[in-house]
């Protein structure tokens, strides 16, 4: 991750109706609409946690992901693994 000001984002590619694939913005209305100063570290890297394991298909950045994530989740789930695979392996 890379802190920019008030913005965070991903490097590497995450598979995630929250995140976009191709610059790593996050679709976090705490990280964005609700900044304030007052937010530290902790509080943000927990926003995000939530966002990672609840993804919020309602609000989504990629609706194709958001799209899988609501109609079957063990494809989704198989498609972030393969994702994983791909672009955060070692």
């Amino acid at each position: 991750m890379i802190w920019v000001s008030s913005q965070v984002k991903f490097n590497t590619q995450i598979y995630h109706p929250n995140i976009k694939k191709d610059t790593g913005e996050i679709c976090a209305d705490v990280l964005t609409n609700n900044w304030a100063p007052t937010l530290n570290v902790r509080y943000c890297l927990n926003a995000i946690k939530g966002m990672l394991v609840e993804p919020n298909a309602e609000s989504p950045l990629e609706p194709e992901i958001a799209e899988l994530y609501s109609s079957d989740k063990s494809a989704f789930n198989e498609k972030a693994k393969a994702h994983t695979a791909e672009f955060a392996s070692v």
